[in-house]
């Protein structure tokens, strides 16, 4: 039996709600880390380029606030939904190791999204910070001297890496599950995929 379309997860199922989040978070946190990297000092400037009105400033925090909101929606989905069962057959450790994982994830996300927010509001003119693109969202206005905005700059980075890290790692996971386990975890989360994981 497949669960094709279905909203809630159940304890066997990943809903559809939560797989859309779930990749389009990747999808975003996947280019935010390789934008930023594009966009960090060694990039030349590009024509008509300031520190504040940059394009791809712009662009950056457009699209980092806006995955901050994604997440904060992933939360709440995760809160009041079903978390579907690791196979019968995963050890203690492992499962423990999941959560911890998850967890981290969630608060590597949460540390870069707010030091880039801090930045935004920090940097002499402040960076413009528009939800989707398009709708304004209040910075948050601090007198910081530079040493200030370094250090920012370097929890937004290390968080960034961070991030990035345990997605690696969390995709490591995935395919060990399809390839060594055969248990159908990364199945049940392929939006067109089969749901059915094997209780081993």
């Amino acid at each position: 039996m497949e669960a094709i379309g279905l909203i809630f997860n159940t304890l066997y199922y990943w809903g559809t709600p939560a797989k859309l989040l779930h990749w389009i978070g990747a999808a975003m946190i996947l280019f935010l880390y390789i934008h930023g990297l594009w966009i960090g000092d060694e990039r030349p400037p590009l024509p008509g380029e300031t520190a504040g009105n940059s394009g791809q400033i712009l662009l950056h925090a457009a699209v980092g606030i806006t995955l901050g909101l994604l997440m904060a929606g992933r939360y709440l989905w995760r809160l009041i939904n079903k978390i579907p069962m690791l196979p019968a057959k995963t050890p203690t450790w492992e499962k423990k190791l999941a959560s911890l994982a998850h967890l981290g994830l969630y608060v590597a996300t949460a540390i870069a999204i707010l030091a880039g927010w801090l930045l935004a509001g920090a940097r002499n003119p402040a960076v413009a910070v528009d939800l989707f693109g398009f709708i304004p969202v209040p910075t948050i206005a601090i007198s910081a001297d530079q040493a200030s905005i370094e250090t920012l700059d370097l929890v937004h980075e290390v968080a960034a890496h961070l991030l990035i890290a345990m997605v690696v790692l969390h995709v490591f996971a995935a395919l060990w599950h399809h390839y060594v386990q055969h248990d159908g975890v990364l199945k049940r989360m392929l939006l067109r995929g089969q749901n059915r994981q094997r209780r081993r």
